[in-house]
């Protein structure tokens, strides 16, 4: 963050450096707890989509496992 405002004098236009600081660093905490929210979200979805998918396989060969064995 210090780069983002390393070229900011202490005060433009009546807003204090620290101050847009402050503000920009609550933005980049914003975004992080997003992202994270987003991504346990996506991990969760695929997880459960990839259980899914495993019960169906396992279904589909027992099926055919009893279709075979019935001859």
């Amino acid at each position: 963050m210090g780069l983002a405002i390393k070229y900011v004098e202490s005060s433009v236009n009546g807003v204090e450096k620290n101050t847009v600081e402050l503000h920009l660093q609550g933005l980049a905490d914003q975004v992080r707890r997003m992202d994270q929210k987003l991504t346990t979200r996506l991990d969760r979805t695929i997880s459960e989509d990839f259980e899914t998918q495993q019960l169906k396989i396992s279904h589909t060969r027992s099926t055919i496992r009893g279709a075979f064995s019935l001859k």
